[in-house]
């Protein structure tokens, strides 16, 4: 009787004792910031969607493992456009060339049923979005969601952004304001560009300022209907940020 009220209390104190654990990391986790789980323990957890998802793993460079690590022998590009802000087929398709460059995996592009037209739309609705349309990586492939929105009028300067872990978002709108007077072409190009900017923060890269490196702070911004920056790939240091993280 002795021994089982013995197990029971150790098993007690393990359960106790691992909830505490998981509840430290969980906050951690929370911080962006310079902490212990997060210089020590944070990419080792995120490399495992599982565990992403246990621990609220969901920031800029958390899924970077899925994209440059070998669990996964391709990528997949999905992509879900407000009605009416499709991007072409040519922007898909320079995009995922890049993807696979940078990440030495096959990668491909799919154009998911778009969702309604909202002239103003957060981050919020589009998080709830990519929750809904969220998928696990399957044995084969990491995935990459992209969105192409419309945004609030005052937020016009910002053409881009991230959103949780394998999310991007491109405020399409703003982008086809700012090159109102320019080319098809043009806009395939630099739509391209920001999609790979925002990838970049995927894979753990900030921004820098240094100029003619597509992760320079400018290249995601407009100023008057002006694009301040025109980068088509990343520059030879932005390369060996990323080559170093590769595993």
């Amino acid at each position: 009787m002795r021994i089982v009220k013995f197990l029971f209390v150790i098993i007690l104190l393990l359960s106790i004792s691992g909830l505490a654990i998981f509840m430290y990391f969980r906050f951690s986790a929370l911080d962006t910031g310079s902490n212990f789980f997060n210089d020590n323990l944070r990419y080792k957890f995120a490399r495992y969607p599982m565990m992403r998802q246990a621990l609220g793993l969901h920031f800029d460079g958390d899924a970077k493992a899925d994209y440059l690590g070998d669990r996964y022998k391709n990528i997949s590009i999905k992509i879900v456009a407000m009605n009416g802000l499709e991007i072409s087929d040519e922007t898909a398709k320079i995009f995922a060339k890049k993807v696979e460059e940078i990440t030495g995996k096959k990668t491909i592009y799919l154009f998911r049923p778009g969702i309604k037209y909202e002239a103003s739309i957060n981050m919020g609705d589009l998080q709830k979005e990519l929750e809904k349309n969220n998928s696990s990586p399957s044995s084969q492939g990491a995935i990459i969601y992209v969105f192409i929105a419309s945004q609030k009028k005052d937020d016009s300067a910002n053409l881009g952004s991230t959103l949780l872990e394998n999310g991007i978002v491109i405020f399409k709108n703003s982008l086809s304001n700012s090159m109102r007077n320019d080319t098809q072409i043009n806009l395939d190009t630099h739509m391209s560009s920001l999609l790979l900017h925002e990838f970049g923060h995927q894979l753990g890269l900030g921004h820098n300022a240094i100029s003619g490196c597509l992760m320079n702070a400018q290249t995601e911004f407009s100023d008057g209907g002006r694009l301040l920056e025109k980068i088509g790939d990343f520059c030879p240091d932005e390369k060996n940020q990323i080559k170093k993280t590769i595993l």
